[in-house]
C-alpha cells in the first residue's frame, strides 16, 4: 500500500529532475525555414566550436551575437604552431556530408588565402570528394572568410558536402571583434553574382582602415604567406587511406559527360586496385600542364589537353620558370604514350628540385613548416620523401590544370625572388644537413656538390648553364 502512494511521487520526482536537466544543458531546438531546418543551439549543447561555426554560417537567422559566440568559442580551440608564430583553427566549418565523405579512397588538402577563395567552386566541380581546405586570414581577413564561407556554401552544394574548413593566422594580429558588425551586417546571400563579385562585395564591408592596415603589412614582408604550414594544416585533417595536395588553382580535368566514368572515378578505382594497394612505399605523379584559362574551357583528355598545347595553349608547368620543377617526370614521353586508362605510365628517377604533385598513402613525411612565403617548399618535402625510400611513378590517363595561365620568369615579382633566396640559404645551410643526417645518407649528392662551389652546386641542381668545363660530381 505504501508503494502504491510513494510510486506518483517517485514518478513526478524524475520528470522535475529531466526538466531541470533540460534547463541547464539548453537542448537544441528547430525551426523550419524554406523548407530547411536550421538548429538554434548553444556552445554548452555542443562536441567543440567547429560544429558551431557549421551552425552560424548555415543559419539565415544568425546574427552579430552568434558570430560573436562563434568567434570566442572557435579560439579556445586553436593551437600554435611549431614556432609558436601562428594559431591554428581546426574543423571551424565542417562538411554536411562529411560521415560519407571520409569513407573515400583519397582525400584532396588545399591551401588558400582570402583572397584566393573565389578559387574554391571550380576546384570542387572537378573533385567529388573530400576536401580538408586550410585557409590562411591574418586579421579581420579572418571574418571575411567566415562571411565568404557562408556565401560559399549556400550557393554552391558540393561545397557545403564536401570541404571541411580550417584557419591560420598570426597569434599577434588576430581579427578585431569589434568588426563582426561591418562584416555580418545585410548578410543576403545572392547566389545570382558568381564568385568573383562576391568575394569583392565582401571584402567591401571592412572599412577602409582595416583594409589599409592589412595592405601595408603585406606590403612591408609583414604577412609572408605559411604555405608549408597549411598545407600540413589542410593534410592531416585528411583521414582517407590517401591524400594529395595541389593547388587550390590546380584542378582536376572537367567530366567529359561522352566519357564514362569520370576520370577522377578511374582515379579512385585505381587507388582501390590490388597493385595500389600493395604499394606502401610508392607515390604516383599526375603530369602538371599550366593552361590558358580566359575564355577557354579546360581540357577533359590527354587528346585534348595536347591540342592545346599544340596551338600554345599549354605548356608543362614551370616550364619557362623553372624548368626542373616538373624535369623528373619527363613530360615529353608522356605526351608520346597513348591516351590509357588510369594507370602508372612509367618510374620517376627523383632528382633535386622536382617539385611532383602526387597521391600518397598517409604517413609520408610532412613539409617543413620553418619554409615561409614562396621557394624550397614543395620540393624540399619531395626530396626528404626520396631519402625515406618511396619511389615515384608517373600516372597515365590522368592530368591536372594549372588555371593561372601560362607563367613566365618576368611575371615572378621582387618580393618573391626574396623569399625564394632566404628559402634557399636556409636549405643548403641547415634543412639539407639535417637531412642527410636524419636518413644517414646523401642519396643525391647535395653536401658534396655544395662543397665543390656555388656555381657547381648551381648547375648540378640544373638551375644554370654549365660552362665548357665538366662537373666531376664524384669528387
Amino acid at each position: 500500500m505504501r508503494m502504491r502512494k510513494s510510486f506518483p511521487l517517485l514518478i513526478l520526482f524524475i520528470i522535475n529532475i529531466l526538466f531541470f536537466l533540460a534547463v541547464i544543458f539548453e537542448a537544441p531546438s528547430t525551426s523550419a525555414r524554406n523548407g530547411e531546418i536550421f538548429v538554434i543551439v548553444s556552445s554548452r549543447t555542443l562536441s567543440g566550436a567547429q560544429t558551431l561555426g557549421s551552425v552560424v554560417v548555415d543559419n539565415a537567422d544568425a546574427g552579430n551575437t552568434s558570430l560573436v559566440e562563434m568567434f570566442k568559442n572557435t579560439l579556445l580551440y586553436g593551437k600554435l604552431d611549431q614556432s609558436g608564430t601562428y594559431l591554428t583553427l581546426s574543423n571551424v566549418i565542417v562538411a554536411l556530408d562529411n560521415e560519407n565523405v571520409l569513407k573515400e579512397p583519397l582525400c584532396v588538402a588545399i591551401q588558400s588565402s582570402f583572397d584566393q577563395l573565389h578559387k574554391l567552386p571550380d576546384f570542387v566541380s572537378t573533385w567529388p570528394g573530400p576536401v580538408s581546405l586550410a585557409v590562411f586570414a591574418p586579421g579581420d581577413e579572418f571574418l571575411l572568410a567566415i562571411s565568404y564561407a557562408k556565401y560559399l556554401r549556400a550557393c554552391f552544394p558540393a561545397i557545403k558536402a564536401q570541404v571541411n574548413w580550417h584557419f591560420a593566422f598570426p597569434i599577434d594580429y588576430q581579427a578585431n571583434e569589434n568588426s563582426i558588425g561591418q562584416v555580418w551586417r545585410d548578410m543576403a546571400l545572392n547566389c545570382s553574382l558568381n564568385q568573383n563579385e562576391t568575394l569583392v562585395r565582401v571584402l567591401e564591408r571592412l572599412s577602409p582602415e582595416a583594409r589599409e592596415d592589412i595592405s601595408a603589412k603585406r606590403k612591408n614582408h609583414e604577412l609572408p604567406y605559411p604555405q608549408n604550414l597549411m598545407r600540413n594544416l589542410a593534410r592531416q585533417h585528411c583521414l582517407s587511406e590517401w591524400v594529395m595536395c595541389p593547388d587550390i588553382d590546380m584542378v582536376f580535368p572537367r567530366p567529359d559527360p561522352l566519357v564514362q566514368p569520370p576520370l577522377t572515378d578511374r582515379l579512385k578505382a585505381f587507388l582501390q586496385s590490388q597493385s595500389a594497394a600493395e604499394s606502401a612505399n610508392s607515390v604516383f605523379v599526375f603530369p602538371l600542364y599550366e593552361v590558358k584559362h580566359e575564355n577557354f574551357t579546360l581540357p577533359s583528355s590527354k587528346s585534348e589537353l595536347l591540342a592545346y598545347k599544340r596551338r600554345n595553349w599549354a605548356q608543362v608547368y614551370h616550364v619557362k620558370v623553372f624548368s626542373p620543377n616538373q624535369g623528373c617526370s619527363k613530360l615529353a614521353t608522356w605526351e608520346k604514350r597513348p591516351e590509357e586508362n588510369v594507370q602508372v605510365a612509367y618510374k620517376i628517377e627523383f632528382k633535386m628540385w622536382c617539385e611532383p604533385i602526387y597521391v600518397a598513402k598517409r604517413g609520408i613525411p610532412l613539409f617543413d613548416e620553418r619554409y615561409v612565403g614562396y621557394g624550397m617548399t614543395r620540393n624540399t618535402q619531395a626530396y626528404e620523401t626520396a631519402l625515406a625510400g618511396y619511389n615515384f611513378y608517373l600516372l597515365d590517363g590522368i592530368f591536372l590544370n594549372h588555371v593561372w595561365g601560362l607563367q613566365s620568369r618576368s611575371m615572378q615579382g621582387k618580393a618573391r625572388k626574396k623569399e625564394t633566396s632566404m628559402n634557399h640559404k636556409f636549405f643548403a645551410s641547415v634543412h639539407a644537413r639535417e637531412l642527410a643526417a636524419r636518413y644517414d645518407s646523401d642519396k643525391f649528392n647535395v653536401l658534396s656538390i655544395q662543397k665543390q662551389g656555388k656555381r657547381n652546386y648551381n648547375v648540378a641542381m640544373e638551375t644554370v648553364k654549365p660552362r665548357n668545363k665538366q662537373i666531376n660530381l664524384n669528387t
